[in-house]
Protein backbone atom coordinates (compact mmCIF):
# COMPACT_ATOMS: atom_id res chain seq x y z
CA UNK A 1 0.00 0.00 0.00
CA UNK A 2 2.78 2.29 0.98
CA UNK A 3 4.59 1.52 -2.51
CA UNK A 4 1.40 2.37 -4.21
CA UNK A 5 0.84 5.75 -2.30
CA UNK A 6 4.48 6.74 -2.98
CA UNK A 7 4.41 5.92 -6.89
CA UNK A 8 0.86 8.08 -6.83
CA UNK A 9 2.91 10.96 -5.10
CA UNK A 10 6.09 10.40 -7.40
CA UNK A 11 4.16 10.72 -10.45
CA UNK A 12 2.36 13.66 -9.57
CA UNK A 13 4.75 15.69 -8.21
CA UNK A 14 7.21 15.41 -10.99
CA UNK A 15 4.32 16.12 -13.72
CA UNK A 16 3.63 18.79 -11.15
CA UNK A 17 7.00 20.71 -11.29
CA UNK A 18 6.65 20.15 -15.34
CA UNK A 19 3.57 21.80 -15.70
CA UNK A 20 4.60 24.86 -13.33
CA UNK A 21 8.02 25.55 -15.56
CA UNK A 22 5.95 25.18 -18.54
CA UNK A 23 2.89 27.67 -17.62
CA UNK A 24 5.08 29.71 -15.61
CA UNK A 25 6.87 30.04 -18.67
CA UNK A 26 4.23 30.58 -20.99
CA UNK A 27 2.44 33.59 -18.31
CA UNK A 28 5.98 35.67 -18.41
CA UNK A 29 6.99 35.63 -22.48
CA UNK A 30 5.14 38.44 -23.24
CA UNK A 31 6.75 40.55 -20.74
CA UNK A 32 10.26 38.63 -21.62
CA UNK A 33 9.53 40.38 -25.33
CA UNK A 34 8.58 43.26 -23.98
CA UNK A 35 11.73 43.62 -21.67
CA UNK A 36 14.06 42.56 -24.70
CA UNK A 37 12.94 45.57 -26.97
CA UNK A 38 14.12 47.90 -24.01
CA UNK A 39 17.09 45.88 -23.77
CA UNK A 40 17.82 46.68 -27.62
CA UNK A 41 16.85 50.55 -26.82
CA UNK A 42 20.16 50.61 -25.06
CA UNK A 43 18.18 50.69 -21.55
CA UNK A 44 20.40 50.10 -18.43
CA UNK A 45 20.10 46.01 -17.96
CA UNK A 46 19.69 45.80 -13.91
CA UNK A 47 16.09 47.36 -13.52
CA UNK A 48 15.38 44.86 -16.45
CA UNK A 49 16.26 42.07 -14.77
CA UNK A 50 14.27 43.15 -11.35
CA UNK A 51 10.83 44.09 -13.14
CA UNK A 52 11.40 40.62 -15.03
CA UNK A 53 12.30 39.12 -11.87
CA UNK A 54 9.68 40.53 -10.05
CA UNK A 55 7.16 39.27 -12.48
CA UNK A 56 7.87 35.84 -12.26
CA UNK A 57 6.25 35.65 -8.34
CA UNK A 58 3.06 36.63 -10.27
CA UNK A 59 3.18 34.28 -12.57
CA UNK A 60 4.05 31.77 -10.23
CA UNK A 61 0.90 32.23 -8.19
CA UNK A 62 -1.82 31.45 -10.69
CA UNK A 63 0.54 28.69 -12.42
CA UNK A 64 0.16 26.63 -9.40
CA UNK A 65 -3.35 26.17 -9.07
CA UNK A 66 -3.58 25.26 -12.54
CA UNK A 67 -0.32 22.73 -12.48
CA UNK A 68 -2.16 21.08 -9.62
CA UNK A 69 -5.07 20.62 -11.42
CA UNK A 70 -3.53 19.22 -14.62
CA UNK A 71 -1.13 17.31 -13.12
CA UNK A 72 -3.82 15.26 -11.38
CA UNK A 73 -5.78 14.98 -14.36
CA UNK A 74 -2.64 13.54 -16.28
CA UNK A 75 -1.59 11.54 -13.90
CA UNK A 76 -5.03 9.74 -12.91
CA UNK A 77 -6.09 9.84 -16.83
CA UNK A 78 -3.14 7.82 -16.93
CA UNK A 79 -3.90 5.38 -14.41
CA UNK A 80 -7.27 5.13 -15.37
CA UNK A 81 -6.39 4.67 -19.53
CA UNK A 82 -3.61 1.55 -18.32
CA UNK A 83 -6.44 -0.30 -15.99
CA UNK A 84 -4.39 0.59 -13.00
CA UNK A 85 -7.41 1.80 -11.08
CA UNK A 86 -9.56 -1.12 -11.81
CA UNK A 87 -6.80 -2.97 -10.57
CA UNK A 88 -6.62 -1.15 -7.32
CA UNK A 89 -10.46 -0.94 -7.04
CA UNK A 90 -10.62 -4.87 -7.46
CA UNK A 91 -7.96 -4.99 -4.36
CA UNK A 92 -10.54 -3.10 -2.31
CA UNK A 93 -8.87 0.34 -2.67
CA UNK A 94 -11.38 3.21 -3.37
CA UNK A 95 -11.34 6.57 -4.97
CA UNK A 96 -11.97 8.01 -0.98
CA UNK A 97 -8.47 5.89 -0.31
CA UNK A 98 -6.89 7.23 -3.63
CA UNK A 99 -7.75 10.92 -2.32
CA UNK A 100 -6.14 10.64 1.25
CA UNK A 101 -2.79 9.79 -1.05
CA UNK A 102 -3.47 12.92 -3.07
CA UNK A 103 -4.88 15.40 -0.48
CA UNK A 104 -1.20 15.71 1.35
CA UNK A 105 0.00 16.84 -2.01
CA UNK A 106 -2.84 19.38 -2.10
CA UNK A 107 -2.40 21.22 0.81
CA UNK A 108 1.26 21.23 0.30
CA UNK A 109 0.53 23.09 -2.71
CA UNK A 110 -1.89 25.27 -1.09
CA UNK A 111 0.57 26.56 1.37
CA UNK A 112 3.26 26.85 -1.05
CA UNK A 113 0.53 28.64 -2.86
CA UNK A 114 -0.68 30.77 0.21
CA UNK A 115 3.32 31.97 0.85
CA UNK A 116 3.71 33.30 -3.15
CA UNK A 117 0.73 35.02 -2.77
CA UNK A 118 0.90 36.78 0.58
CA UNK A 119 4.55 37.37 0.82
CA UNK A 120 6.59 37.07 -2.42
CA UNK A 121 4.15 38.04 -4.71
CA UNK A 122 3.53 42.11 -3.08
CA UNK A 123 7.35 42.07 -2.04
CA UNK A 124 8.01 41.73 -5.93
CA UNK A 125 4.89 43.97 -7.04
CA UNK A 126 6.34 46.45 -4.85
CA UNK A 127 9.71 45.96 -6.09
CA UNK A 128 8.83 46.02 -10.10
CA UNK A 129 6.99 49.50 -9.58
CA UNK A 130 10.20 50.47 -8.53
CA UNK A 131 11.97 48.98 -10.75
CA UNK A 132 9.96 50.96 -13.51
CA UNK A 133 10.13 54.51 -11.78
CA UNK A 134 14.13 54.35 -12.13
CA UNK A 135 13.71 54.07 -16.25
CA UNK A 136 14.57 57.54 -16.73
CA UNK A 137 15.50 57.37 -20.11
CA UNK A 138 12.36 55.27 -21.36
CA UNK A 139 9.34 57.53 -22.75
CA UNK A 140 5.81 55.41 -21.57
CA UNK A 141 4.90 55.67 -25.68
CA UNK A 142 7.91 53.11 -25.89
CA UNK A 143 6.34 50.88 -23.60
CA UNK A 144 2.85 50.95 -25.14
CA UNK A 145 2.01 47.68 -26.65
CA UNK A 146 -1.12 46.10 -28.56
CA UNK A 147 -2.77 44.56 -27.31
CA UNK A 148 -1.76 44.83 -23.67
CA UNK A 149 -2.68 47.38 -21.03
CA UNK A 150 0.08 49.33 -19.06
CA UNK A 151 -0.55 51.35 -15.82
CA UNK A 152 0.78 54.62 -15.60
CA UNK A 153 0.05 56.97 -12.45
CA UNK A 154 -3.76 55.94 -11.78
CA UNK A 155 -3.96 55.38 -15.85
CA UNK A 156 -4.27 51.96 -17.52
CA UNK A 157 -3.44 52.55 -20.84
CA UNK A 158 -4.42 50.15 -23.68
CA UNK A 159 -4.10 50.03 -27.52
CA UNK A 160 -4.80 47.96 -29.90
CA UNK A 161 -2.53 48.67 -32.86
CA UNK A 162 0.40 50.75 -33.05
CA UNK A 163 2.39 52.41 -35.92
CA UNK A 164 5.15 54.67 -34.40
CA UNK A 165 3.93 57.59 -32.21
CA UNK A 166 -0.22 56.51 -33.56
CA UNK A 167 -2.52 54.30 -32.22
CA UNK A 168 -5.88 52.80 -32.84
CA UNK A 169 -8.34 51.56 -30.57
CA UNK A 170 -7.02 53.81 -27.72
CA UNK A 171 -8.37 52.74 -24.62
CA UNK A 172 -7.76 54.77 -21.17
CA UNK A 173 -9.28 53.27 -17.75
CA UNK A 174 -8.93 56.71 -14.83
CA UNK A 175 -8.49 54.77 -11.52
CA UNK A 176 -6.83 57.15 -10.02
CA UNK A 177 -10.26 58.25 -7.86
CA UNK A 178 -10.59 54.95 -5.15
CA UNK A 179 -14.03 53.20 -6.10
CA UNK A 180 -14.67 55.35 -9.56
CA UNK A 181 -13.73 54.36 -13.02
CA UNK A 182 -13.98 56.96 -15.78
CA UNK A 183 -13.05 55.10 -19.31
CA UNK A 184 -11.81 57.47 -22.25
CA UNK A 185 -12.52 55.66 -25.55
CA UNK A 186 -10.83 56.76 -28.85
CA UNK A 187 -10.69 55.69 -32.62
CA UNK A 188 -7.03 57.04 -33.10
CA UNK A 189 -4.12 58.71 -30.88
CA UNK A 190 -1.34 60.59 -31.17
CA UNK A 191 1.78 60.53 -28.82
CA UNK A 192 4.64 63.30 -28.08
CA UNK A 193 6.47 65.02 -25.20
CA UNK A 194 5.82 67.62 -23.16
CA UNK A 195 7.09 70.74 -23.21
CA UNK A 196 9.30 69.83 -19.42
CA UNK A 197 9.83 66.51 -20.37
CA UNK A 198 7.96 64.90 -17.12
CA UNK A 199 4.83 64.10 -19.58
CA UNK A 200 3.49 62.71 -22.27
CA UNK A 201 0.52 64.34 -24.17
CA UNK A 202 -1.64 61.82 -26.05
CA UNK A 203 -3.52 63.68 -28.41
CA UNK A 204 -6.92 61.40 -29.04
CA UNK A 205 -9.37 61.87 -31.65
CA UNK A 206 -13.26 60.53 -32.08
CA UNK A 207 -13.58 60.38 -27.94
CA UNK A 208 -16.28 59.04 -25.87
CA UNK A 209 -15.72 59.77 -22.02
CA UNK A 210 -17.92 57.71 -19.51
CA UNK A 211 -18.39 59.44 -17.30
CA UNK A 212 -17.42 62.55 -17.95
CA UNK A 213 -18.02 64.04 -14.30
CA UNK A 214 -18.24 61.71 -11.12
CA UNK A 215 -20.96 64.35 -9.94
CA UNK A 216 -23.05 64.10 -13.33
CA UNK A 217 -22.62 60.42 -14.16
CA UNK A 218 -23.74 60.91 -18.03
CA UNK A 219 -21.11 60.08 -20.98
CA UNK A 220 -19.51 62.81 -23.50
CA UNK A 221 -18.93 63.03 -27.16
CA UNK A 222 -16.16 64.99 -28.79
CA UNK A 223 -13.71 65.09 -31.84
CA UNK A 224 -10.51 66.14 -29.79
CA UNK A 225 -9.83 65.31 -26.48
CA UNK A 226 -5.68 65.52 -24.64
CA UNK A 227 -4.77 63.40 -22.29
CA UNK A 228 -1.42 63.51 -20.14
CA UNK A 229 0.85 61.10 -19.16
CA UNK A 230 3.60 61.50 -16.26
CA UNK A 231 6.57 60.45 -17.12
CA UNK A 232 9.00 62.11 -14.50
CA UNK A 233 12.23 60.02 -14.78
CA UNK A 234 12.97 60.98 -11.39
CA UNK A 235 13.16 58.53 -8.38
CA UNK A 236 10.01 58.36 -6.54
CA UNK A 237 8.55 57.41 -3.51
CA UNK A 238 5.62 55.32 -3.07
CA UNK A 239 3.38 54.69 -0.63
CA UNK A 240 2.42 50.83 -0.59
CA UNK A 241 -0.83 50.05 -2.39
CA UNK A 242 -2.93 47.36 -1.41
CA UNK A 243 -1.15 44.62 -4.02
CA UNK A 244 1.79 45.92 -2.28
CA UNK A 245 0.67 44.63 1.06
CA UNK A 246 1.41 41.71 2.78
CA UNK A 247 -0.94 39.44 4.67
CA UNK A 248 -0.71 41.17 8.10
CA UNK A 249 -0.85 44.39 6.47
CA UNK A 250 -3.61 44.48 4.85
CA UNK A 251 -5.61 42.70 8.10
CA UNK A 252 -3.84 45.38 9.88
CA UNK A 253 -5.49 47.79 7.06
CA UNK A 254 -8.76 46.54 7.43
CA UNK A 255 -8.33 47.28 11.44
CA UNK A 256 -7.88 50.71 11.07
CA UNK A 257 -10.79 51.31 8.22
CA UNK A 258 -12.96 49.76 11.32
CA UNK A 259 -11.48 51.80 13.37
CA UNK A 260 -12.32 55.37 11.85
CA UNK A 261 -9.11 55.73 9.65
CA UNK A 262 -11.41 57.84 6.98
CA UNK A 263 -13.37 60.59 7.11
CA UNK A 264 -16.36 59.24 6.42
CA UNK A 265 -18.07 55.77 7.01
CA UNK A 266 -18.96 55.36 3.47
CA UNK A 267 -14.93 55.63 2.24
CA UNK A 268 -13.87 53.25 5.29
CA UNK A 269 -16.20 50.87 3.90
CA UNK A 270 -15.19 51.28 0.34
CA UNK A 271 -11.32 50.81 1.64
CA UNK A 272 -11.96 48.27 3.45
CA UNK A 273 -13.93 46.10 0.78
CA UNK A 274 -11.36 46.70 -1.51
CA UNK A 275 -8.37 45.20 0.95
CA UNK A 276 -10.79 42.88 1.82
CA UNK A 277 -11.55 41.35 -2.02
CA UNK A 278 -7.55 41.60 -2.40
CA UNK A 279 -7.19 39.44 1.02
CA UNK A 280 -10.19 37.12 0.11
CA UNK A 281 -8.50 36.89 -3.72
CA UNK A 282 -5.14 35.43 -2.43
CA UNK A 283 -7.19 32.78 0.07
CA UNK A 284 -9.01 31.49 -2.43
CA UNK A 285 -6.52 31.54 -4.89
CA UNK A 286 -4.40 28.93 -2.31
CA UNK A 287 -7.17 27.31 -1.59
CA UNK A 288 -8.24 26.45 -5.30
CA UNK A 289 -5.18 23.92 -5.09
CA UNK A 290 -7.44 21.64 -2.91
CA UNK A 291 -10.20 22.12 -5.04
CA UNK A 292 -9.03 21.39 -8.08
CA UNK A 293 -6.82 18.65 -6.98
CA UNK A 294 -10.23 17.30 -5.59
CA UNK A 295 -11.96 17.67 -8.56
CA UNK A 296 -9.10 16.29 -10.58
CA UNK A 297 -9.13 12.55 -9.33
CA UNK A 298 -12.37 11.78 -10.68
CA UNK A 299 -12.58 13.78 -13.83
CA UNK A 300 -8.97 12.05 -14.79
CA UNK A 301 -10.59 8.52 -13.58
CA UNK A 302 -13.67 9.45 -15.63
CA UNK A 303 -11.45 10.13 -18.67
CA UNK A 304 -10.40 6.53 -19.44
CA UNK A 305 -14.55 5.80 -20.09
CA UNK A 306 -14.72 9.19 -22.12
CA UNK A 307 -12.26 11.23 -24.24
CA UNK A 308 -9.93 12.96 -22.15
CA UNK A 309 -10.57 16.26 -24.13
CA UNK A 310 -14.42 16.13 -21.99
CA UNK A 311 -11.94 16.15 -18.99
CA UNK A 312 -9.70 18.98 -19.59
CA UNK A 313 -12.09 21.01 -21.29
CA UNK A 314 -14.20 21.05 -17.95
CA UNK A 315 -11.26 21.71 -15.59
CA UNK A 316 -10.17 24.92 -18.11
CA UNK A 317 -13.96 25.90 -17.90
CA UNK A 318 -13.47 25.70 -14.12
CA UNK A 319 -10.45 27.57 -14.11
CA UNK A 320 -11.96 30.18 -16.32
CA UNK A 321 -15.06 30.52 -14.01
CA UNK A 322 -12.66 30.77 -10.98
CA UNK A 323 -10.63 34.15 -12.26
CA UNK A 324 -13.66 35.09 -13.78
CA UNK A 325 -15.26 35.56 -9.80
CA UNK A 326 -12.50 36.90 -9.13
CA UNK A 327 -12.22 39.83 -12.07
CA UNK A 328 -15.76 40.57 -11.07
CA UNK A 329 -15.26 40.66 -7.74
CA UNK A 330 -12.26 43.26 -8.08
CA UNK A 331 -15.03 45.43 -10.53
CA UNK A 332 -17.34 45.06 -7.60
CA UNK A 333 -14.93 46.11 -4.60
CA UNK A 334 -16.44 49.73 -4.74
CA UNK A 335 -19.72 48.40 -3.54
CA UNK A 336 -19.13 46.71 0.07
CA UNK A 337 -23.09 46.60 0.37
CA UNK A 338 -22.80 43.30 -2.43
CA UNK A 339 -19.95 41.41 -0.18
CA UNK A 340 -17.55 40.99 -3.69
CA UNK A 341 -15.48 39.38 -1.39
CA UNK A 342 -17.44 36.52 -0.41
CA UNK A 343 -17.38 36.16 -4.87
CA UNK A 344 -14.32 34.78 -4.78
CA UNK A 345 -14.93 31.80 -2.67
CA UNK A 346 -17.69 30.54 -5.21
CA UNK A 347 -15.58 28.27 -7.57
CA UNK A 348 -13.77 26.98 -5.37
CA UNK A 349 -16.84 25.53 -3.34
CA UNK A 350 -18.58 24.25 -6.69
CA UNK A 351 -15.34 21.83 -7.32
CA UNK A 352 -15.27 20.98 -4.17
CA UNK A 353 -19.07 20.07 -4.57
CA UNK A 354 -18.97 18.66 -7.72
CA UNK A 355 -15.57 16.06 -7.15
CA UNK A 356 -17.87 15.17 -4.28
CA UNK A 357 -20.89 14.42 -6.17
CA UNK A 358 -18.42 12.50 -8.83
CA UNK A 359 -17.35 10.32 -6.47
CA UNK A 360 -20.47 9.26 -5.40
CA UNK A 361 -21.52 7.75 -8.71
CA UNK A 362 -18.33 6.20 -9.15
CA UNK A 363 -19.14 4.08 -5.57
Amino acid sequence: MRTLSHYITRSILGTFLTTVVVFTFVVSIGGLFQLSNLVAKGVAVRPILVMFASGMPSALSFAIPISALTATLLVFGRLSADSEITAMRACGIGVWRMMGWVMPLSFLFAFACLYVNNMLVPEAHFARRTAAASLSSINPADLLEEGRPIEFDGLRVYVGRKSGDRFEDVRIYDLRVAGQTREIKAKWGTVSPSTNGNEIVMALEEVTIDPFSFDRPVPAYCREWTERIKSSGKQKVYKKRVKDMSFFELVEGMRKCLAGAHDTVEDAAKARMVMSVELHTRLALSCSCIAFMFLGVPLGIKSHRKESSVGIGMSLLFVFAFYLFIIVAKELSGHPELYPDMLTWVPVILAVLIGMGLIRRMH
